[in-house]
C-alpha cells in the first residue's frame, strides 16, 4: 500500500475513509499507523471546527445551542469553548515522540481481569457461533471459560502476558464474518472505535463487559448507540469481581468494587430498541446458597 493510493480525510471515520478509497478498514488503520497519524488529536480538531462553524453562523449562540446544533454533549462543548473562540491553543499529543514515564509504562502493563463467573454468566444468557474472538485476553481468564464451554477461541492481546497471540486490535487483519466476539475491552478514548470494529468483524454477535455508566453521554450516543444500538444490556444485580493483573486473591471482594457493570450485546444489522435485562452473578449465587 503506497501513500499515493490513499487519500486520507481526517474529518471522516476509518470506515468512511476505507469506502472512499476502495480499501478495507484494516488498510486505513495500517495507513494511519505507518504515517503516525494521531486520530485523537484529529477528533479534537474536528470538534473545534464544528463549534466554530456554528458560531460563524450564530455569533451569539450559547453553549447549549452549540451543543444542540453540533450533537456534541454540553461538557464536550464547554471543554473546547475557549479554544474554539481563540482563547487557548489546541495541543498535539505527539504520540510516538514523547518519552513515556516509567509510571505510565507500568500502568500500561497493568490490566483488569474478569472473574470466570462473569464469563459463565453471559454464556448462560446468550448463544454464540462456534468460533469466538477474544481480542483483549490478558492472561486468558475469559478465554479459558469460553473454551471450557465448547467454543473455539482465538485470543489476542497487545502485550505479551503469556497467553494467546500478541497483536494490536486495530492492526491485526481478522477474518470478517468468522467470529463472534466476547471480551472485556479497555475503557479508554478508543472504546467507541473498538465497539464499531467489533461489530464490523463479527459474524453475528458481540458481547462486551462494560461499566453501566457507559450507557450515558451525548458523544457515545451520537457516535455509537444511535447508529449501532445494543440488542440487549444485562445489568448486574450486584457488584462483580474485577481483579487488577488477575490477582483474584487480593481483589476477591466484589463489594469493594464501586463500579456497576453489565454485558452489552450487539447483533449484526440490529437497528431496533435495546432491551434491558438483569443478570445475577454466578459467584454471588453460589455464595448465597452456601450461606443458606
Amino acid at each position: 500500500m503506497t501513500g499515493s493510493r490513499i487519500k486520507y480525510n481526517p474529518s471522516l471515520t476509518v470506515h468512511q475513509n476505507a469506502v472512499n478509497n476502495g480499501v478495507s478498514d484494516d488498510g486505513i488503520r495500517y495507513y494511519i499507523k505507518i504515517h503516525s497519524i494521531d486520530r485523537n488529536f484529529e477528533r479534537k480538531v474536528n470538534i473545534v471546527k464544528a463549534i466554530r462553524n456554528v458560531l460563524k453562523k450564530k455569533p451569539n449562540a450559547s453553549k447549549v445551542e452549540v451543543a444542540r446544533d453540533t450533537l456534541f454533549g454540553r461538557n464536550t462543548v464547554r471543554r473546547y469553548w475557549k479554544i474554539a473562540n481563540g482563547g487557548e491553543e489546541l495541543e498535539r499529543s505527539n504520540i510516538g515522540r514523547l518519552r513515556i514515564p516509567k509510571k505510565t509504562l507500568r500502568e500500561l502493563n497493568n490490566f483488569y481481569a474478569t472473574h470466570p463467573s462473569c464469563t459463565r454468566d453471559i454464556l448462560r444468557e446468550e448463544i454464540f457461533c462456534a468460533n469466538i474472538l477474544e481480542p483483549f485476553c490478558g492472561v486468558g481468564t475469559m478465554s479459558e471459560v469460553i473454551k471450557g464451554a465448547g467454543y473455539n477461541v482465538a485470543s489476542y492481546d497487545i502485550i505479551d502476558r503469556g497467553y494467546g497471540r500478541v497483536g494490536d486490535f486495530f492492526v491485526v487483519s481478522f477474518e470478517k464474518g468468522k467470529f463472534d466476539i466476547i471480551s472485556n475491552p479497555p475503557y479508554n478514548e478508543n472504546l467507541i472505535e473498538i465497539v464499531i470494529r467489533c461489530i464490523d468483524i463479527c459474524k453475528n454477535k458481540v458481547a462486551l463487559l462494560l461499566p453501566i455508566r457507559y450507557l450515558s453521554g451525548a458523544e457515545r450516543y451520537n457516535e455509537l448507540y444511535r447508529k449501532y444500538p445494543p440488542s440487549r444490556v444485562y445489568v448486574y444485580m450486584e457488584r462483580i469481581c474485577i481483579a487488577k493483573n488477575a490477582d483474584f486473591d487480593t481483589y476477591n471482594d466484589a463489594g469493594a468494587n464501586k463500579e456497576i457493570y453489565g454485558w452489552f450485546v450487539w447483533e449484526k444489522g440490529f437497528n431496533g430498541t435495546t432491551e434491558l435485562r438483569w443478570v445475577h452473578n454466578e459467584k454471588t449465587m453460589l455464595a448465597d446458597k452456601q450461606e443458606e
